[in-house]
């Protein structure tokens, strides 16, 4: 039906240069379209729009979000951290601030659920991620100081904080994931 239309489109205006129907999802379809543009979306994180289109194109996520470590804190066992005190610690623990939280796309479903990374390794988040402090459990960590850098989101899939597992964890899509990072990062 696609192809019809643009021979019709040709004929009745022939100085329109571009046709796309596509989005990231329709490039599998690239060869059997009458088109010569497409919008990729999604595709430009290098996120599948589904699974059965990762497998037919090749894309590899570019997305990396960074921090730094924006204050350290000793915690007590039975503290509670964060707005609302809604993580109370079951430990004596050391706390990471990082200066990003929901206003910059640091998703608040993340709370007690989800991870950044420091030093290549996985950092909990501990407590409400409020609109621009989170805080993360670093105890298991040497040797951190202000300034560490912190890989808030990875472009590694493998991750427990790449945007398709922040997604999971959050029973959303990577789209609306993606839509909460500030246009200013």
């Amino acid at each position: 039906r696609w192809n019809k239309l643009v021979e019709t489109i040709r004929v009745h205006f022939p100085d329109l240069a571009f046709f796309h129907l596509s989005a990231t999802g329709g490039h599998r379809f690239d060869k059997n379209i009458s088109a010569n543009m497409s919008r990729a979306g999604i595709g430009l994180y290098g996120i599948s729009p589904n699974k059965a289109l990762s497998e037919q194109i090749d894309l590899k996520p570019v997305l990396s979000v960074y921090s730094v470590v924006g204050g350290i804190k000793n915690v007590r066992q039975g503290e509670t951290i964060g707005y609302e005190g809604l993580y109370t610690a079951t430990q004596d623990m050391v706390i990471a601030t990082i200066p990003m939280g929901y206003y910059e796309g640091v998703e608040k479903r993340l709370l007690n659920t989800g991870v950044v990374r420091i030093h290549d390794t996985d950092c909990p988040i501990v407590g409400r991620v409020s609109m621009n402090i989170t805080t993360v459990n670093i105890s298991h960590l040497k040797d951190i100081t202000l300034n560490t850098p912190v890989l808030i989101i990875s472009d590694n899939p493998e991750h427990k904080n790449s945007i398709e597992n922040i997604a999971k964890i959050c029973s959303t899509s990577p789209y609306e994931i993606l839509v909460h990072i500030r246009e200013h990062l």
